[in-house]
Formats: structure tokens, C-alpha cells, sequence
């Protein structure tokens, strides 16, 4: 079964407060600039649940999806092709702003006169207002946009200036880690010298150890020599000395 929601119709413009809420016809009431027309839709999420047809006499709505249906005659017409609709989610609510055709009124024709007199001077001089405020703003623009340019020269002064005093730090820091890894060269060629002249002097000194060790060899080998020599020229003179005995009987004892 199609439902009709609930909504309601407020007159906009110049009308008084007893006139916002009666949409009975009245030809001596002032006619509102538009008519707003709130429908509350609690089952629908999205407007595209919906189809809305707006004439200049007549809102249609229908929501098979949520079995909504209204027909609402309305007490002026329209410009429906000047109106508008908006869905609010929050409060799920199809919000109508439709402006009212014009109906002129001979009685007016001096208040519209003077109406547009009035809005013609009122729109010149918001002109002149908007005039200056654009060449205010101009201006302010301007110095923006010197303080702006004075502003990006001094950091890119800054910026400078940090990448020299980087740069300088850097080649300062370079220079000591140079300076430091010829030390740790001249330190470690000190000690692989040292360590060099300490091998060659332990080898002169295991050289001229072995050097003396073979002299005394020799020196007692010689010794030994000249001691054997002297011990068989000894026997030899011993040997010559002793007299042969051509009868071991020369000698008797009476």
C-alpha cells in the first residue's frame, strides 16, 4: 500500500508570519519569491529511491521501493525550471525551493520604480564597494606577494649559507679523517719497521750465536786435532827410544 508522507509548505518573501503556513488561496495577500517544500521520507537513504515531477502547479512524487506517493497542488505557480531539490540524509528529508512566478500589479508599478531606482543605485554602489575592495585586496595581494618573494630570497640566502657552512664542515671533516688515516699509515708502518728491525736484530743475534758456537766447534776440533797429533808424535819418540833386546836371556839372576 503506497503512503502519503508527511511535509510541509512555507512561503518565502515578502509575507507575514499568518500567511507563512495558509496555503489557502487569497488574491489580497502579497505573493511570497518562493515556495519550500519539506518532505520527511524516513525509509529512504538516498534520493534515487524516489521519482519527483515538478510543474509549475503540482509536486509528484512516487517511491515504489518505499511505497511513497504524493500529489500536492500548489497555490502559485512556479518556475519549475528554476527549482531545486536537495536530499538530507541526516534527517531523511526531500527539501523543494521553487520560485514563484512574477504576477505584476498595476496598483505597484510606482513601487517597482522606485524598487528598481533604489536597487539600481544600491547595486552601483555595491559596485564601487566591490571595486574597492578588489583593489584593497589587490594590494594586499601585491605586498603578499612582495613579502612573499622577500621571504623565499632569505631562506634561499639561509639555505646557501647552510650548504657552505656544510660544505665546509664536510671538507673539515674530510681533511681530519685524512690527516688521522695518514697517522694510523705512519703509525703502522713505525710498527711493522719496528717489528722488522726487532726480526733482523734476532736474527743477527741467533746468526752470530751460531757463528760463535761453530768457531768453538772448530776452535775444539782443532784442539782435538793438534792434542791427537802430539799424543802419536809422543808414542813415536816413545817407541824410538826403547832399546831392542836380541836375547831376552842376556840378563840371569845368580
Amino acid at each position: 500500500t503506497m503512503r502519503e508522507p508527511v511535509y510541509q509548505l512555507i512561503h518565502r518573501g515578502d509575507i507575514s508570519m499568518g500567511d507563512a503556513w495558509n496555503v489557502r488561496q487569497d488574491t489580497n495577500r502579497r505573493t511570497p519569491k518562493e515556495l519550500v517544500m519539506r518532505i520527511e521520507l524516513p525509509e529512504m537513504t538516498s534520493a534515487s529511491q524516489a521519482e519527483i515531477e515538478i510543474t509549475s502547479r503540482r509536486i509528484i512524487l512516487s517511491s515504489q521501493e518505499c511505497r511513497y506517493a504524493l500529489d500536492v497542488a500548489l497555490p502559485y505557480a512556479i518556475e519549475d525550471e528554476n527549482a531545486s531539490a536537495k536530499f538530507e540524509k541526516v534527517h531523511h528529508r526531500l527539501v523543494l525551493t521553487m520560485p514563484v512566478q512574477c504576477q505584476p500589479n498595476p496598483m505597484s508599478e510606482q513601487l517597482d520604480s522606485d524598487r528598481k531606482k533604489f536597487e539600481a543605485e544600491a547595486r552601483a554602489l555595491a559596485e564601487e564597494e566591490r571595486l574597492a575592495e578588489a583593489s584593497r585586496q589587490q594590494q594586499l595581494i601585491d605586498q603578499q606577494t612582495k613579502n612573499n618573494e622577500a621571504e623565499l630570497k632569505r631562506q634561499q640566502q639561509l639555505k646557501q649559507q647552510e650548504a657552505v657552512r656544510e660544505r665546509q664542515e664536510r671538507e673539515k671533516a674530510e681533511a681530519a679523517l685524512k690527516h688521522q688515516q695518514i697517522e694510523e699509515i705512519e703509525l703502522r708502518k713505525a710498527q711493522v719497521q719496528q717489528q722488522l728491525d726487532l726480526r733482523k736484530q734476532e736474527r743477527e743475534a741467533k746468526e752470530s750465536e751460531l757463528k760463535l758456537e761453530a768457531e768453538r766447534q772448530a776452535e775444539g776440533l782443532l784442539r782435538k786435532v793438534e792434542a791427537d797429533k802430539a799424543r802419536e808424535q809422543l808414542e813415536r819418540q816413545t817407541t824410538q827410544n826403547q832399546i831392542p833386546l836380541s836375547n831376552p836371556y842376556i840378563f840371569s839372576l845368580d
